[in-house]
């Protein structure tokens, strides 16, 4: 019998698809409608592709991780857009065992939703991001018109799952993700690829934003090639993911968690100061003040009103330059002391001159290095204990007056080393000639590296 011919890509452009994919044994159909079979020289080329990205994936310092594939349906249920986005694809589970359920189970048609619920268990501080995932599976989508390989009921693909501190960092995690898929598809697959961003008719059920490679075919189609969403805070306030940040506040917090705070920072009588470095009378953390309690109905407008506060969008982009100066931070061993996320270590440093007390010489929240902080200035901001609190850079950008006594006006005078200088005229608070001492880092950088450094730093 002579052998069937294929039809030609110009007669059924589908058709020829299909009997290839066939007749290659790199699949076949499954009993289920809508499912695939796939056969060793297809699993072998989709192992190929897992290792190829596997590598990039670990090398961008993400973990493998493997969640179930059944689902409460209350957790689909939590996130408003999700819910409608995948309504119409899900494959629901109402017995189990010979019984019916208690509460339907969903066929994880992807991982958001149980992962949110894990996160809100596992993310309590900043020291437990950022958060890298990955994991490799099957998902399930009721499909009601199938393809091999390209469109079928149960399919296999990796889904990465990460949690930040900032929207900056996770827009950044979002596009670099964008930059290896498509890496992948050039470089590994040798499939030309277009990166964009999709149509808010066309984003993933649930993002903020979704970018895309979108690869070429024959009959002048697009064909969406991989995905990266920028989910902003949707699953996160759907799972009530919360984290106490560096300063102690609860992200996402409450009116009350506010008032909390604002209350344990009124005990400034009973702080602790050490050695030669006393306070001065009757001083405390905020001027003038003589250690006055604050009425409730004082502490929940206080609270209000740090409630309401949000730093401006920074309008500093991230590009070649800023990306240089991200390995210059690095390179210089900046990140031990700024640590990221939150880029500080939030660890205490001693003053000048100051010598740390032997019972707190192996404390973890301290950091025995000193960068010549000035002891006075060191009893105002730390109350009168000697030690100074590494700052946080976020924000850096937007900020005026650096330095203690804000002597600095730019974070440019601050990267300046002609402010060490005696006859240095300060272009912040001008609290007469001499030069803005304090942290020398950076200031013996080419300009170049500094530059590109600065652009890094207003990233933030």
């Amino acid at each position: 019998m002579a052998e069937e011919k294929l039809p030609t890509r110009a007669q059924d452009f589908s058709e020829w698809y299909n009997q290839l994919v066939l007749k290659s044994q790199l699949a076949d159909y499954a009993p289920v409608r809508g499912c695939m079979i796939v056969r060793p020289y297809g699993w072998a080329l989709w192992e190929n592709i897992q290792g190829a990205l596997d590598r990039r994936f670990k090398a961008t310092g993400h973990q493998n991780v493997a969640f179930p594939l059944l689902i409460p349906k209350s957790f689909i249920e939590k996130e408003k857009h999700h819910v409608e986005g995948f309504s119409p694809e899900l494959a629901v589970v109402t017995i189990g065992g010979g019984e019916e359920l208690a509460e339907p189970l969903i066929l994880r048609p992807t991982s958001e939703t149980i992962i949110g619920h894990m996160w809100s268990k596992w993310i309590q501080s900043y020291r437990d991001l950022p958060v890298l995932m990955n994991q490799w599976n099957s998902v399930v989508r009721w499909e009601l018109r199938t393809k091999l390989f390209l469109r079928t009921l149960e399919f296999y693909w990796q889904e990465g799952h990460t949690a930040h501190a900032t929207q900056q960092e996770a827009e950044a995690e979002t596009l670099q993700m964008l930059d290896t898929y498509t890496d992948f598809a050039v470089n590994e697959a040798a499939i030309p690829v277009i990166p964009g961003k999709k149509s808010d008719a066309e984003k993933f059920a649930g993002a903020d934003i979704t970018y895309s490679i979108e690869a070429m075919m024959g009959d002048g189609k697009a064909l969406q090639a991989g995905t990266s969403h920028f989910l902003g805070q949707n699953f996160a306030q759907a799972f009530e993911v919360k984290y106490l940040d560096a300063t102690g506040l609860v992200h996402h917090r409450s009116i009350g968690d506010l008032m909390r705070y604002a209350i344990v920072n009124q005990g400034l009588d009973t702080l602790a100061y050490y050695g030669d470095f006393q306070p001065s009378p009757g001083a405390t953390v905020f001027s003038g003040d003589e250690g006055t309690r604050y009425s409730d109905e004082q502490l929940y407008a206080l609270a209000l009103y740090i409630s309401s506060l949000k730093p401006p969008p920074n309008p500093n982009p991230v590009d070649d330059r800023s990306r240089r100066g991200r390995q210059i931070f690095q390179q210089q061993g900046c990140a031990g002391c700024h640590t990221p996320p939150l880029y500080t270590s939030n660890k205490l440093t001693p003053a000048l001159g100051f010598h740390i007390p032997e019972d707190l010489l192996q404390s973890e929240d301290i950091l025995n290095y000193s960068v010549g902080t000035d002891p006075t200035l060191a009893m105002a901001t730390r109350r009168g204990t000697g030690f100074y609190k590494v700052p946080s850079l976020r924000g850096v950008w937007y900020r005026n007056a650096f330095g203690h006594a804000g002597q600095a006006a730019t974070l440019e005078e601050w990267l300046d080393p002609a402010r060490l200088r005696d006859d240095y005229v300060p272009k912040g608070f001008h609290l007469g000639l001499g030069p803005i001492k304090g942290h020398e880092f950076g200031l013996k950088l080419a300009p170049d590296d500094r530059e590109a450094l600065i652009a890094f730093l207003k990233t933030l």
